[in-house]
């Protein structure tokens, strides 16, 4: 039957049967015992039963399956990576680099391991947590500042309702200056260029709250270099 790659129906040709991909979802198999031999193969197992080998394997297993349960996973995204972005969206995240850390560790720990992967010291490093929107896109939510330095990575990354890993862009703040969270706001530049078809990642720059989006054109045409008199852009919110 259809558990063991032939079809239900009973008029096919047998060798289109054997052609089917077999199905493994509800195989079963039939064991005979002697009346005899039943007590000793059916008796608990001993430790003496299983090979040494398992029995290793098995612990480690369970060592591992114990360790796996106090990770978190963390997603960084580095400028470099955006650089290259191409798509919608902040960035694609099967680009962005993965790690794990312990759910105990703080953001003075993430810090450190961001300086073994990118040589960017701690204190140049501004780092920035995502937040997913109602339409499904990211954007970035808060600067995790000195006050959460020491605070725990999986209470940073809240308790969102599905499981996932924390989000981080990793800016360069070599250059020093404060950022105000509450009268600044991060903006990230993208150009679409008509010939080529592709969406251009321009950089990012911080403009006060109430900045006018002339004053955001203004950057995006220097950046362009585009002639203010007879180039004029117009600009979008990317949603999707």
């Amino acid at each position: 039957n259809s558990n063991y790659g032939c079809s239900d129906e009973p008029n096919e040709p047998r060798r289109m049967q054997v052609q089917k991909a077999a199905r493994f979802s509800n195989a079963y198999m039939l064991v005979y015992v002697l009346e005899k031999e039943a007590e000793a193969l059916l008796a608990p197992l001993g430790d003496d039963d299983i090979p040494q080998y398992l029995q290793e394997r098995f612990r480690r297993e369970e060592r591992m399956e114990g360790e796996k349960q106090s990770l978190m996973g963390v997603k960084l995204v580095f400028e470099s990576t955006l650089d290259g972005h191409r798509d919608v969206d902040f960035v694609r995240w099967d680009r962005c680099t993965k790690i794990e850390m312990k759910k105990t560790d703080t953001v003075t720990d993430l810090k450190r391991v961001i300086f073994e992967l990118s040589g960017l010291p701690a204190d140049a490093q501004r780092l920035w947590q995502f937040a997913k929107r109602r339409n499904g896109t990211n954007r970035l939510d808060r600067v995790l500042d000195q006050s959460v330095d020491n605070e725990p990575l999986e209470k940073v990354n809240g308790e969102p309702t599905i499981p996932e890993a924390l989000k981080v862009f990793v800016q360069d703040n070599s250059r020093g200056g404060y950022f105000d969270t509450e009268n600044e706001c991060y903006v990230s530049i993208k150009y679409m260029d008509d010939e080529a078809k592709e969406l251009r990642y321009l950089g990012a720059t911080v403009f006060p709250k109430d900045a006018l989006i002339g004053d955001i054109v203004e950057t995006m045409e220097k950046r362009l270099g585009l002639d203010e008199e007879t180039e004029r852009l117009e600009v979008y919110e990317e949603l999707t």
